[in-house]
């Protein structure tokens, strides 16, 4: 069982991807949805970078004094100050037991509250369609960052109704 991206992927180049995504759309607030002990924390300083995830791992992110978290909570019910202008999340794969409703209200909270999201390109397992979701929700597919051996790993969706 994968246990955290980092199992899974090579996190150097996934992020250096992510974050040349994120120069590119001007992208200055981000919400790291499922951010967990904070692995991948230190690749958004300079960010405005909030992490949230539904498990307090609130030791780990005393380490990062620059950013902001949300422990203990899940997504669906965080209400945030202001929208962001990402959503970071390799959550996807982390939520492959969740069925279609659930994910259709997590990626409605999604589009009232972000512009962009970025996710790794990782399959689900119990063949919900986050995809078809994603799209019928307002979110277009803008963009796949490759990382090597032409595999995508990073998708880019654009929150179609989001003010700009």
């Amino acid at each position: 069982m994968v246990k955290n991206l980092g199992e899974l992927l090579e996190i150097e180049p996934i992020m250096k991807v992510i974050l040349e995504e994120m120069q590119v759309r001007g992208i200055k607030s981000v919400l790291d949805v499922g951010c967990g002990p904070c692995r991948i924390t230190k690749y958004f300083e300079g960010f405005d970078y909030t992490g949230i995830d539904k498990i307090d791992y609130a030791t780990n992110g005393k380490e990062f004094p620059w950013a902001k978290f949300v422990w203990g909570k899940p997504v669906q019910e965080y209400v945030p100050e202001q929208p962001f202008d990402a959503v970071w999340t390799h959550c996807f794969f982390c939520l492959a037991t969740i069925g279609d409703n659930e994910m259709r209200v997590i990626i409605e909270w999604l589009r009232k509250w972000t512009r962009w999201i970025f996710l790794c390109d990782t399959p689900r397992l119990d063949g919900v369609e986050w995809q078809k979701i994603l799209a019928e929700a307002g979110f277009e597919l803008e963009a796949h960052g490759v990382v090597k051996d032409a595999t995508p790993v990073v998708e880019v969706w654009r929150n179609t109704e989001a003010r700009k």
